[in-house]
């Protein structure tokens, strides 16, 4: 009769183990924070640029005046949504409607909403000092952007979350005229007012 050895893992080779997988959880865990946050800045910025171009597109195809704005409340019932008082506002998202009667804001009655979207938890949303007062982005017939004054948007809207995972913390969205660019930005941890697009 020979004595056989019993099978599994010794109290040395599991203290091993856990080290090893202890250690690459201290080196994954800040990476993935990285992406995880890269993603959803870009994810925002891609958002508004898509409720940008959309609210280009049907100013054209309706010949009729369409508004995006920041709101803080984009998630509410279609009646109660609306666009943010001011730039200084927590906004939560952004809305685009058909604004029928050309007053700038959302009317439940006689506007159409096209669009509601909030980005992720913790980003924040900021207009540069072009957009000051209401951040609201008019589109007429012609498709290009302008401010609420009726003269061409040179404007930026920025995504952005305050911490240094990842170091470019802001995507900043220039708006001119009929065009749109995302940009990355080191905001150095901090989400400040960005700069009006070039």
């Amino acid at each position: 009769m020979t004595l056989s050895r019993p099978s599994g893992f010794t109290l040395i080779e599991l203290m091993v183990t856990v080290a090893i997988v202890s250690i690459l959880l201290i080196v994954a865990v800040p990476s993935f924070q990285t992406v995880m946050n890269s993603n959803r800045l870009t994810t925002a910025a891609n958002e508004f640029v898509g409720a940008v171009q959309l609210g280009r597109a049907e100013a054209i195809r309706n010949n009729r005046r369409v508004v995006l704005c920041l709101s803080t409340n984009p998630n509410a019932a279609a009646a109660s949504v609306a666009c943010a008082a001011d730039n200084s506002t927590n906004a939560t998202g952004w809305i685009v409607f058909v604004d029928t009667n050309t007053n700038g804001a959302y009317n439940n009655g006689t506007d159409r909403l096209l669009r509601v979207a909030a980005p992720a938890a913790g980003v924040r949303i900021l207009g540069s000092s072009n957009l000051a007062g209401k951040v609201r982005i008019d589109f007429r017939s012609d498709g290009l952007a302008r401010r609420s004054t009726g003269t061409v948007l040179s404007g930026t809207v920025s995504m952005c979350l305050p911490t240094g995972r990842p170091a470019e913390n802001v995507r900043n969205v220039n708006i001119r005229g009929g065009g749109v660019v995302v940009t990355r930005a080191d905001g150095n941890k901090l989400c400040a007012e960005p700069g009006n697009a070039l």
